[in-house]
Order: C-alpha cells, then sequence, then structure tokens
C-alpha cells in the first residue's frame, strides 16, 4: 500500500478482462479517495461494494451485500496479489511455525487473536493445504518444499480475507 497523502489523483486502467482498476504507483496502490474518479469508468470494486452515488445528491449509502462483492474477493487478480503479499509477510514475520502464522494473519487480518478452535482449525488447513500444493507442484514438475508452504499460507490468507469476520462489522 502506498501510504503517500493528497496530491493529484492516480489513473484508473481499464484491462483486457473488463475490470477497471486503479493504477498502482512504484510504492503499490493508494486508498481509493486519491483514484480518479470517472463518471464512464469507475473502478469495479466500488462498483461492488456500493460506492457512494457521484453526484450532489446523495445523501446517504445503502447498506447492501451482493454477489458481486464475494465474485470480487474470490477471483479479482489484485486480491489474489495482496494475499500473497500478505503471505509473503507472515512467512517473514513468524517464519515456518505454523501457529504463529495462523495468530498473525488474524491480527492482520481481523485484527484480534484466533480463539482456541481457529488455531486448531488454522494449522490444520495450513498443513493439509501445504501436502496439496506439494502434490500439485510435483505433478508440474515444480516441487519445492517452500514453495508449497508459501501457496499453503497464501491460501489460507485469502480464505480469511474471504470470511464473514473480515468482511462484516458485528
Amino acid at each position: 500500500m502506498d501510504e503517500t497523502r493528497f496530491g493529484p489523483a492516480n489513473d484508473v486502467q481499464s484491462r483486457p478482462d473488463g475490470l477497471v482498476t486503479p493504477a498502482g504507483t512504484s510504492k503499490g496502490w493508494r486508498r481509493i479517495i486519491y483514484v480518479k474518479q470517472l463518471r464512464k469508468q469507475v473502478p469495479t470494486h466500488l462498483e461492488n461494494f456500493d460506492f457512494p452515488q457521484m453526484n450532489p445528491n446523495c445523501v446517504e449509502r445503502r447498506d447492501s451485500t451482493v454477489t458481486p462483492q464475494a465474485l470480487h474477493l474470490m477471483n479479482n487478480g489484485m486480491v489474489h496479489v495482496l494475499t500473497e503479499q500478505l503471505a509473503l509477510r507472515v512467512s517473514r514475520e513468524a517464519r515456518s511455525d505454523s501457529t504463529r502464522q495462523v495468530q498473525r494473519v488474524y491480527l492482520i487480518v481481523l485484527n484480534r487473536v484466533p480463539a482456541d478452535e481457529e488455531l486448531k482449525l488454522g494449522r490444520e488447513s495450513i498443513d493439509k493445504l501445504k501436502k496439496q500444493w506439494e502434490i500439485a507442484l510435483t505433478a508440474k514438475g515444480k516441487h519445492d518444499a517452500n514453495s508449497a508452504s508459501l501457496k499453503a499460507l497464501t491460501t489460507f490468507c485469502h480464505a480469511i480475507v474471504n470470511s464473514a469476520a473480515f468482511l462484516y462489522v458485528d
């Protein structure tokens, strides 16, 4: 995340797959308030997450949760890149200890420690995912224990980012 404040707005780009996304900078992506708001090229994730209308008569946004939001988080390439970067960060901070990895993911993404059951399920999930990634990478001739571990952690991070605990404020 590029945390540069103020200054000119970043451009948006229309991708070949039809999505409109903010153009990143050399430091990463900026917050959406620093991205150009064009009526004909609204960033796709803003459309999916009920962006405020771009006219002066919008006094209140409606609450809604719609299917495109879930599909956006599951399938969007930028979300996959961000969860991979999260996995790299967690891997650097927690090394190969799955207990510490699960704890770091929960602290970073959900701003809380996992409950005992969540910790147990998280460790089991990472272990199962690692085995599945080892099989998949071996089949492709790219077997590497570190790659399988990182891919397993990335998949776990992606699942947590798609969880109800991340998406909804209680």
